[in-house]
This record gives C-alpha cells, structure tokens and sequence, in this order.
C-alpha cells in the first residue's frame, strides 16, 4: 500500500512540477528508476546466499536501502509542498503533506505544514504572522512552566513554516542549553551515587547537544571505564559465588 503512494506521490509532483515548476531540475524524477529497482530488491531469489543468516544481513541492507531512497524521496517532496505553501496554494501543499504522512505518519515537518496550510486555507483573513506569533505565546507559556520539551516542539513548528525566524532559532538554542544542563546535572547526581550506567545515559543526551564540550567527553571516557571495572568485579562475584545475580 505504501508503495503504491509513494508512486501516487511522485506522479502528483512530476504533475505539479509541469503545472508550476517548482525545483529545476526534479531530483524525484531523477532518482525514480533507482526507487523502483531498489523496491524490487526483495524479490531477487537468495538461492546463492550460504546461509541463513547470510540472507537476513541481505534483507536487512535491502530494507535499509529501501528505507534510506523512500526518506529521500519524501524530503524533495516535502520541499515541494511547502514552496506551494509559500507560493498561497494551500490546498495543494495540504494535499501533498497528507500524501507524505499516508506513507510515514511520524514526518512531523509534513504534519505541521498539512495543519498550517489548511488553517491558512479556512482562515484566510488570519495573516500567518498572527499564527506565528500565538505558537511563540504557547511556547513561551510552556517554557514558564518548566515544559522545555514541549516548548522546542512548538518552536519546531514555527521553523517548519518560517524556517529563517531568527527569534524561533535564537529560543531553540537557549532552550537547547537548558536541557543539556538538566543532563549533565542529573548526570553528576547519578555518578555521586555510583550509578555509573545512569550517569553516563544522561551525559551522552546533553554531549548529543553540547557536541564540542571536553569536559562531558572526559566525564564520560573516565566513568565508562569505572563501569568496566564495576561489570568486571560483579562477574568475577557471581563466578565465584561471592555475589548473587540482581
């Protein structure tokens, strides 16, 4: 069923691209034979494969391949739909995001633009500077309340439809240092209870966005190597009966 969407898909933008051209050239028009072959991939016999699990690595690179082709596809038509929201087509930039989520519900770009362009299209009286500026009093409601989560959510939403709003993306990164810094507290609280494996689960979420920060790097090479050690002893123990197993 999903391929077949996806097919519906990529002939409504090859339409669209002929009606208004939106991207010169159509890279889904570019990589449709490589799509099609790729999603065939599967029913090529395995006879030379040497054994079983030979063939489960192979299907399971085939559905990564299929996997990797059909997000790429989904992003150019993704691009698409919002230049025809941009350009005032609502309906059909609604139109091709509902398509997209048909064949992967969790692309939370093309859910926010299927709402946005149909807000647009039933409230057209409502400037999308107005809807912008009642998602920043959600999120800023949110923040106040301890929500920051939520809050880098609804932000996402306005980067979705005004990807270059400085103040959305300047919010994003206060709130992106916040959150690292409740990680790498909870982190210090978990290593001072020798909750190593805890310890160490927090850190590497606040190094996901403190990417160049030294100190979580040296924190987390000391503690997993005092993890290795703990796990260590604690076989030893239970080898020897010195421990019971928890």
């Amino acid at each position: 069923m999903k391929k077949y969407l996806l097919s519906i898909l990529v002939l409504s933008v090859v339409s669209a691209a002929t009606a208004a051209p939106l991207r010169q050239p159509n890279p889904i028009r570019q990589h449709g034979k490589e799509a099609g072959m790729m999603l065939d991939l599967n029913k090529v016999s395995l006879g030379t494969l040497n054994d079983v699990e030979e063939k489960k690595q192979y299907l399971s690179t085939v559905q990564l391949e299929k996997q990797r082709i059909q997000n790429y596809m989904l992003r150019q038509v993704y691009e698409n739909a919002y230049t025809l929201y941009r350009r005032g087509d609502f309906q059909r930039a609604q139109e091709m995001a509902q398509t997209i989520l048909s064949i992967d519900p969790n692309f939370t770009k093309a859910s926010t633009l299927a709402q946005q362009a149909a807000h647009m299209g039933a409230y057209g009286t409502i400037s999308e500077d107005e809807v912008i500026e009642a998602k920043f009093q959600e999120a800023n409601r949110m923040y106040d309340s301890g929500r920051l989560v939520e809050a880098q959510d609804k932000l996402d939403e306005i980067l979705t439809i005004q990807p270059h709003n400085s103040k959305a993306m300047a919010w994003q990164n206060r709130i992106n240092r916040e959150i690292a810094q409740e990680y790498a507290r909870r982190g210090d609280v978990a290593y001072d209870k020798v909750n190593y494996q805890e310890a160490l689960d927090n850190w590497y979420n606040a190094l996901l966005i403190r990417k160049d920060d030294p100190s979580l790097v040296n924190k987390i090479a000391q503690t997993e190597n005092l993890l290795r050690k703990q796990q260590g002893k604690r076989r030893y123990g239970r080898s020897y009966g010195l421990l019971q197993p928890r």
